[in-house]
Parts: structure tokens; sequence; C-alpha cells
């Protein structure tokens, strides 16, 4: 778990960097690749979707490179809930790119589409919430009512769109309505008693004892036989008091760095700029019902957050280091108490 937790942060610090670093057009590539690996990962959940055989032929073709997930749609994905957080993390860098709106929202309707064929409803909860925080966020912390309204529009007319289109699509194919309700409904109470059985023993744990550094990294899992489907509560019962508050600690810091992203991006207008409020309710949202601290979408966000903010740090910097190698150059080597001199 350490050494697994080591690559990760690795993996985050190098990409946010070069983020940091690239050029305006190796950074929109960077931001294209990761939204065309989301987009065509759609595609595929949308065709599994559509033709489950589909998804039993490429299960059988991968072979040895691992099989897919045999009840849901989950593109190239072992786990659908991997699936769908790969395809919420998406709409980041399509957001983040500022095409035209109608490419935009193109882009993030299949995104939309896509991550519903999986079937998760913690990453649907996590998409509302997110989508609601960042929509607060412009209004609150960037002070724009006009694009509030503008987005508070959009978002009911993609909401009217998307249930327009499956009640169209369930009229015409009862095969589709079936699926739909498998998919999307049908194991709703199975799930969440099974998670409350975990988290049930893991307050049993708790109160059993609460360790300073409680009982080892991943062991939850020999003791209940599956994972704790809670990030909070595994870390509090895994890695104790000590771990839980190293947890709330990390939030609040990238929290704020992300509130500072939204406040920079204020003047210029930058919408954009509430995006890392968005993902990261959604990642605290969605980290109430999967384990989601070991998975490289939530790092790809806080890497492309991280990157965004060092960026926007050396761009309000630079005017002033320049002004400071202009007067350093042209100031005369000498000492003055004149008031001019001590103005400049």
């Amino acid at each position: 778990a350490v050494a697994t937790e080591c690559w990760l942060y690795a993996f985050f610090a190098t990409l946010a960097l070069m983020l940091a670093m690239a050029s305006e057009r190796e950074r929109r590539a960077m931001l294209w690749s990761w939204a065309i690996a989301g987009l065509g990962n759609g595609m595929l959940i949308l065709v599994q979707f559509v033709r489950p055989d589909a998804q039993a032929s490429m299960s059988t073709a991968l072979g040895s490179l691992g099989s897919l997930d045999p009840f849901r749609p989950s593109g190239l994905f072992e786990n659908c809930n991997s699936a769908a957080f790969f395809q919420l993390s998406a709409i980041a860098p399509v957001a983040m790119l500022r095409l035209r709106p109608i490419a935009t929202a193109l882009c993030a309707f299949v995104l939309l589409l896509s991550m519903l064929g999986t079937g998760s409803m913690g990453a649907v909860l996590a998409l509302t919430a997110g989508t609601i925080a960042g929509t607060i966020a412009v209004l609150v912390v960037q002070r724009d009512g006009r694009a509030f309204a503008r987005i508070v529009a959009s978002i009911v007319a993609a909401a009217a769109a998307t249930a327009a289109l499956a009640a169209v699509a369930t009229a015409l194919d009862d095969g589709f309505a079936q699926r739909v309700d498998y998919v999307l409904t049908g194991r709703g109470e199975g799930s969440a008693q099974s998670r409350m059985h975990l988290w049930t023993r893991g307050v049993e744990l708790l109160q059993e004892q609460f360790l300073p550094l409680g009982i080892g990294p991943d062991r939850f899992k020999d003791v209940a036989g599956f994972g704790m489907h809670n990030d909070a509560l595994s870390f509090a019962v895994e890695r104790g008091a000590i771990g839980f508050c190293a947890l709330v600690a990390f939030a609040l810091a990238a929290f704020a760095s992300a509130v500072a992203i939204a406040r920079n991006g204020a003047p210029i207008r930058d919408r954009s700029a509430v995006v890392p409020i968005a993902a990261l309710v959604a990642c605290a949202t969605l980290a109430q019902t999967h384990e989601i601290f070991h998975q490289r979408p939530l790092w790809l966000l806080l890497a492309l957050q991280e990157g965004a903010r060092l960026r926007r740090e050396a761009t309000a910097l630079s005017p002033q280091r320049r002004w400071l190698r202009t007067r350093c150059s042209t100031a005369p080597m000498t000492w003055s108490t004149s008031s001019s001199a001590i103005r400049e």
C-alpha cells in the first residue's frame, strides 16, 4: 500500500510539473489525449450497453490482458465503477480546453451517457454534487450572476435532453428498457445493503479499538473479506487517528488550492477555473461509496489542478520579474535618499 501511494504521488508530481511547464500547445495536447481516451472508452461503453454480446466478444478477445466486467458495460476497464470514475474525470479536461459551446456540450454529453451506461450510482451522485458545487462557485467565488444563470439553463437543458433520449429509446425497444432497469436501478437495494454491512463492521472496529496507527493499510479485507467502500472510514480503521487527520488535512489543502484557482480566474472571466472545485467535491462524494484514493483518475485531477495553480502563479509573477529586471538594469549605481528614489 505504501509503495502504491509513493508511486501515485510521483505520478501526480511529474504530471503537475509537466502541465505547469509545458507550452500552451503542449498543454492542450495533453488535455486532448485525456479527453480522447475518455470519449473513446465512452463509445465502447455505449456499444456494450446496447449490444451485450459485443461486451462478451471483447472480453474473450482481450484474453490474457484481463477480462472485462461480466455484469455491466465497462469499456476497456476490468471494473465498471473504475470505468465510471474515469469517464467522470474526463469531463475536467473537456471543460479546461475551453472549446466552442457546441463542441463542449457534445463531448460532455457522450461522457455523461457513457457514465450512466456503467450503472454506477456513486458516479451519478458525484457528478450531481460536483456540478452543483461548480455552479455555486461561479456565483459565490467568482461573483458572476449572468454566467451562473447561463450554466443553470444549460444544466436544465442537458438533463431534459438526456431524459427525452432515454424515454424515446425505452419506448422503441423493450430489450433496451430491461437493460436500463438492470444496469441502473436493478442492483440498488443489494448494493446498498452490502455497503451498510461493511460500514457497520468498520464502525464496530472503531468502537473496539481506535488505534493511533490503525490495524494496518489494506488490512480490512482480511477482517471482512471486502474493501470498506468508503475512504474516510477506511483511513480511520486502517490508519488510525493519525492517518485520518492526515487525510482531512490533505483534502483541506487541496480545496484551498482549488478556491485560489477559481478566484484567480474571476478577473478574466475564466469559468473553467471552477473545474477544480467541482472535481474535488465530486471526488469527495464518490469517496463515500467507493475507495478511490488509490485510483489514478483522482491523481490525474489533482495534477490538473496543481498544474493550473503553478501555471497561474508563474504567469502572475512574470510581469513583476520583468519589471524588476528592467529597473535593476536602468537604475544608477548610487545611493540616494531623495523622496523620488525612495518612492521608486
